[in-house]
């Protein structure tokens, strides 16, 4: 692993648009030809890969907070909004069927919220586990994202306004189950705890 000096010859970079988190940088950095010397080795020569893995079970538990509060955050704006939005003489989230999907969304936030706060006293401990990191990432991704959708979908047409509160979440949601890595990935780390080797 390097640390490379971006004024270097042969470095060149170009920012990227994203469908979502338009805040954060994100660019793309192509190196051709370049010459680096020992000074630009991060750790030892050819262990880079070892460093980062040794890292990604924290990367991981890291995504899984920051899920949990973005869909926390999502879930208080879908239920303002199903409590105040009036339908068929009554509000949206007094309906049977939205109510239940609402609670359905808030026990299963509830129980992920617990495995994070189990693997965070975990990592505390240094005990964690990198299954528990993929179990604690998989789970709060796609928790946020059931509950990105569900709030779309009761917020009807107005959240596919781009300047709908909820829209933006849902855009930038749709990551969470790529970064720190897929849920094909988090998957293959459980699926390997459980010794099956696929």
């Amino acid at each position: 692993m390097f640390a490379v000096d971006t004024s270097l010859q042969g470095v060149s970079r170009h920012a990227l648009v994203t469908a979502g988190h338009s805040d954060c940088d994100t660019g793309e950095l192509a190196f051709h030809e370049v010459i680096l010397d020992n000074s630009s080795l991060l750790g030892v020569l050819d262990e880079g890969l070892f460093h980062l893995l040794e890292r990604l079970p924290q990367e991981r538990l890291t995504s899984s907070v920051a899920n949990l509060a973005q869909a926390r955050d999502a879930l208080e704006l879908t239920l303002q909004f199903a409590k105040s939005r009036e339908a068929f003489g009554s509000t949206i989230g007094s309906l049977q069927h939205n109510a239940f999907r609402l609670a359905e969304v808030d026990a299963q936030l509830a129980a992920v919220e617990a495995l994070v706060d189990r693997c965070i006293d975990d990592l505390d401990a240094n005990v964690m586990s990198s299954a528990d990191g993929a179990r604690a990432k998989l789970l709060s991704a796609r928790v946020e994202n059931a509950i990105l959708d569900l709030g779309y979908q009761l917020h009807g047409g107005s959240a596919f306004l781009a300047d709908a509160p909820i829209h933006r979440r849902w855009v930038d949601g749709r990551i969470t189950r790529v970064w720190a890595g897929a849920d094909e990935v988090m998957l293959h780390l459980i699926a390997q705890d459980l010794g099956l080797h696929p």
